[in-house]
């Protein structure tokens, strides 16, 4: 979805609370750059899914039948790192100084308390609220993953999570 302006926090704060998560959305510069890149991938690759399996993992590819790229998913179950925490390479349109990052995981079955453990192991200082996105806006629908949004404290020293 375009948006015209920023977010602020109070903003997202609401949209994540009352869960209308479907009001998030990219500027229309960064909703065409990233309109262009699912393209690509999907013109490379079996799935979506695979193109992140095999960016986030490191899980090889082969060639399919059709000259895409894929991964053999059960492979999953053997990655050293089952939960990887990056920064999203198209974050929705949020004011300056907000952080979008995903935790990208294995573990379909994980849950709040392991969700919030990875965010303070990796947002110590920060504001934080996380959410997954509704199944009809999931770019990549087979690899389950956490959207985090932060935004520094002035207080250095722990992490407050207000999901």
């Amino acid at each position: 979805m375009s948006v015209e302006e920023v977010m602020p926090w109070e903003l997202l704060r609401r949209i994540v609370d009352e869960k209308k998560i479907d009001d998030l959305g990219r500027l229309p510069n960064d909703l065409k750059m990233y309109i262009d890149r699912m393209q690509e991938i999907k013109g490379e690759w079996e799935t979506v899914g695979d193109y992140m399996i095999h960016r986030v993992f490191h899980i090889p590819f082969s060639v399919n039948g059709n000259g895409k790229k894929q991964v053999d998913q059960t492979m999953l179950k053997d990655v050293p790192e089952p939960n990887v925490f990056v920064l999203n390479d198209f974050p929705y349109a949020f004011e300056e100084g907000i952080e979008h990052h995903i935790i990208w995981t294995t573990n379909t079955s994980i849950n709040q308390a392991q969700i919030e453990e990875i965010i303070r192991a990796n947002r110590r200082g920060y504001e934080v609220m996380y959410f997954v996105n509704n199944p009809h806006k999931r770019s990549v629908g087979n690899v389950y993953h956490v959207h985090v949004l932060s935004r520094k404290l002035n207080d250095e020293q722990g992490t407050v999570i207000t999901t």
